[in-house]
């Protein structure tokens, strides 16, 4: 190693010699490599806990798929379910707004279903306890609403159906909702 033309002249390595070390400091050493490597491997290990911990997202209803070990929030399968049905149906899109109704306790989720800038469809839902629940049963209501009354529905190309509640009828409250249908032609 130390010869001319060796590996350490060649790779430009310092080599020092030192004395020998006695039993206790060789113990001393290895202790303190053994708290070193411990202490690296604990903190790799909470690394990788902190980096493969799945955060919630939100307070919704969460489902687990027991075959694929999945998780779900409820409400946006709702919400994802009903914009692919819109799209089918009227090729339209929806647009969802959640409130919190006037107590600050509950919430109300209202859908918009428009068609090249016309609103086709508007739906206040009922006040929820959650938001996640205002979200599923508007979804559920509305989706109801048009495969119930819309079931043999093929829209002619200048044909647009609204569907607005009564101005007497606050929904915050919890009072029913009433649909009014109007033909407008451009």
């Amino acid at each position: 190693m130390t010869r001319r033309n060796g590996i350490a002249d060649i790779e430009g390595w310092e080599i020092r010699w030192a004395k020998p070390i006695g039993a206790t400091k060789v113990l001393e050493r290895q202790r303190c490599i053994n708290e070193a490597v411990a202490k690296s491997n604990l903190y790799k290990l909470e690394q990788s806990h902190i980096k493969y911990t799945p955060m919630k997202k939100s307070n919704g209803k969460n489902i687990v798929d027991m075959n694929a070990n999945n998780i779900f929030d409820i409400a946006s399968i709702h919400i994802t379910a009903l914009q692919n049905f819109i799209k089918e149906k009227f090729n339209a899109t929806c647009s969802f707004n959640c409130l919190r109704a006037e107590n600050e306790s509950r919430f109300m989720c209202k859908i918009f279903i428009v068609k090249q800038g016309h609103v086709l469809f508007e739906y206040h839902g009922e006040s929820m306890p959650t938001k996640q629940n205002a979200i599923i049963r508007a979804c559920s209501k509305m989706y109801q609403f048009i495969a119930t009354t819309y079931q043999n529905f093929v829209e002619r190309e200048n044909e647009h159906y609204s569907m607005e509640q009564k101005l007497s009828i606050n929904p915050v409250v919890g009072s029913p909702v009433i649909w009014n249908k109007r033909i407008d032609y451009n």
